[in-house]
């Protein structure tokens, strides 16, 4: 697929190496403009000048201080003239060890980098550029971020809790701000270098592909999470609320990338609340029409509802008395829905 970012703006944190480095320069091949954010400014200028001139900008901020994650994004649409796309990539893990064993030091050191920093750098793209203008926004997450490791415990506990963000803010944000977490495996980095050096080898052949992962890899994936055009054609309208704020229960299972690349569902966002989740429902539905109208055909009675799951059968019901909602809530304000 053919991605242009063509008169896009993009910041990326921690660009100077790894992932962060292969998204940028994705980034900038495909057109857009981008500033290049890191600590180290020499090593951001080393990145810049394999860039064509004129596309990119340098900033060096450290990704835990809110106050120069206020001024790189300021600095990105002065320069830039914008700010369409803000990845998430900046982190940390200054321990290595048992997670109960970890100093407070170095445990606050992990969550304001990796996962307040975050929301910090988000929040000002959304305040400063990305309420009236939409965008998109990639956070970098890790498959540590489902499972458990020895060693990095306390590093992915971080990465969890930033998939959690990553749906929050999909939720609060969209349709016009896209939020998407990638979530990586073993990708051969500087950072995850302890990891892998010393047993390449023999993890690769432990991997479906059997290698380890490449930042480019990484990067190709960002590139299409970003890509123009996917709101419009692709975005559910904004949820409808029920009367006492919460959100619908048919919808309720609908996660990660909230705004994002979600199918439309069969008839359309009109008839939206009257679809159900999922391929396994659909299923039930067809299959217990097609006992009704066999039935039917053979002039036999068939019992209301045979072949259908319990939650068909109960919508059924609701949608003929008009009821909505009551089927997450059948017992509310104490009485029972008949």
């Amino acid at each position: 697929m053919d991605i242009s970012l063509e008169g896009r703006v993009a910041l990326v944190t921690g660009a100077s190496r790894g992932i962060g480095r292969a998204i940028a320069e994705t980034y900038a091949r495909a057109g857009a403009r981008v500033m290049l954010s890191s600590r180290k400014e020499d090593a951001l200028r080393e990145v810049a000048a394999g860039l064509p001139d004129g596309q990119t900008e340098v900033f060096a901020a450290n990704a835990g201080d809110p106050d120069a994650a206020a001024a790189c994004v300021a600095a990105t649409i002065e320069r830039l003239g914008g700010l369409d796309i803000l990845v998430n990539n900046a982190a940390t893990n200054p321990y290595y060890g048992p997670g109960i064993d970890i100093d407070l030091p170095r445990w606050d050191k992990t969550f304001q980098v990796n996962l307040r920093g975050v929301h910090v750098w988000t929040q000002e793209a959304w305040q400063q550029a990305m309420r009236d203008g939409g965008g998109a926004i990639v956070n970098i997450s890790s498959v540590g971020g489902f499972s458990v490791e020895a060693g990095i415990g306390i590093y992915n506990t971080t990465k969890a809790a930033l998939i959690h963000l990553t749906k929050q803010m999909a939720s609060e944000l969209g349709p016009g701000v896209r939020v998407n977490a990638i979530a990586p495996g073993l990708v051969k980095t500087d950072m995850a270098r302890a990891l892998w050096e010393a047993n390449e080898q023999a993890i690769a052949r432990r991997m479906p592909l059997a290698r380890l992962g490449e930042p480019q890899d990484i990067a190709n994936a960002a590139l299409f999470l970003v890509r123009p055009g996917l709101v419009d054609q692709r975005a559910h309208p904004r949820r409808r609320r029920r009367r006492h704020g919460r959100r619908s229960p048919r919808r309720r299972h609908l996660t990660a990338s909230q705004g994002a690349d979600v199918a439309q569902p069969p008839g359309g966002a009109a008839d939206y609340r009257d679809t159900r989740i999922g391929e396994a429902g659909a299923e039930k539905r067809s299959a217990g029409a097609r006992v009704e109208t066999e039935a039917h055909h053979a002039g036999e009675r068939t019992p209301r509802g045979e072949g259908l799951g319990r939650r068909d059968r109960e919508s059924r019901r609701h949608r003929r008395t008009g009821c909505v909602g009551a089927l997450a809530a059948p017992h509310r304000r104490g009485r029972r829905v008949r």
